[in-house]
């Protein structure tokens, strides 16, 4: 993949506050999370499709989206991430990661779980 930026975010990391797990406790609490995003086309015109990792499976991340399609140079993209999951070890961050890929470019938001 190339390094060079054909978008970017206007936001550059996310930090996703999911419930933890108390010391000693077995109750399970579902939180979710929903985040607008948007991406800005800042080179060629492409189109991207997204790909989803996560450090912590417990924890689901649904784009709304699974393409973006861009036809006009500094053009504006808008989607939502939603988060859901149930509680995290107390003291414990992990990190997902969303890209939008499109053959020659990977664009990256980093998300901070805990």
């Amino acid at each position: 993949m190339d390094t060079q930026r054909n978008c970017r975010y206007e936001e550059k990391l996310h930090v996703v506050p999911l419930d933890t797990a108390q010391s000693g406790g077995t109750a399970v609490v579902t939180t979710t999370v929903k985040y607008t995003r948007t991406l800005m086309n800042v080179g060629t015109l492409a189109m991207y499709k997204v790909s989803v990792t996560s450090q912590v499976e417990s924890v689901k991340i649904l784009v709304d989206l699974d393409s973006l399609a861009f036809s006009q140079p500094n053009e504006k993209k808008t989607y939502m991430v939603t988060f859901s999951g149930g509680s995290i070890p107390s003291g414990m961050t992990s990190f997902a990661r969303l890209e939008w890929l499109d053959g020659n470019h990977a664009v990256e938001s980093k998300n901070t779980l805990g």
